[in-house]
């Protein structure tokens, strides 16, 4: 009986042993790929919660993730197939790549993003009585009768700013002539 008994048991612990390892050898195989990589700008600086989307060009379904604070994100879960991977994020210009994935594969696709025209006209307006002299280098002011009249003088007598050499008088404006 002890024979009998143990037979029995070493059948069952021999059955047991292969029924496990079936099991973890199903179970490490899977069907699906994962897409992983990190987001940077043309410095290589990281961009946070950019915004990655994998499209599946053969089904158009569609896996969108966000980056983390250190620009890397993960796609898991994705069914074998060619895939277009699109990283858009803050002002830089959306970035595309095309991927094939295979069962059980984890690709990476690192992204460096360019930065976005910027469309725009930029107007510059001159404030009235300051102009830029591209002729010679004499410099020039229009100074008026209130600037005259505030300026400090030692005498604090308007008659001592009336230099002709350095002052010239035309109705209420007073131009200043410097060398």
């Amino acid at each position: 009986m002890t024979k009998r008994f143990s037979r029995k048991w070493s059948l069952a612990l021999a059955t047991l042993f292969l029924l496990v390892s079936v099991a973890g050898v199903a179970v490490s195989q899977t069907e699906t790929g994962q897409i992983s990589g990190k987001v940077t700008d043309p410095n290589g600086a990281v961009i946070p919660n950019a915004t990655v989307v994998a499209r599946n060009v053969n089904t158009n379904g569609e896996r969108t993730v966000q980056a983390n604070d250190s620009g890397e994100y993960t796609i898991t879960n994705l069914q074998p197939g060619r895939y277009e991977v699109t990283a858009t994020g803050g002002s830089f210009q959306p970035t595309k790549a095309t991927v094939d994935l295979s069962v059980g594969a984890k690709t990476t696709v690192d992204f460096k993003m360019g930065l976005q025209q910027v469309a725009g006209e930029v107007n510059v307006v001159a404030a009235a009585g300051v102009e830029v002299n591209t002729t010679n280098a004499e410099m020039s002011n229009v100074v008026n009768t209130t600037q005259i009249r505030e300026l400090p003088t030692v005498t604090r007598n308007r008659a001592t700013c009336s230099d002709r050499d350095r002052y010239v008088r035309s109705r209420s404006t007073i131009y200043y002539r410097g060398t």
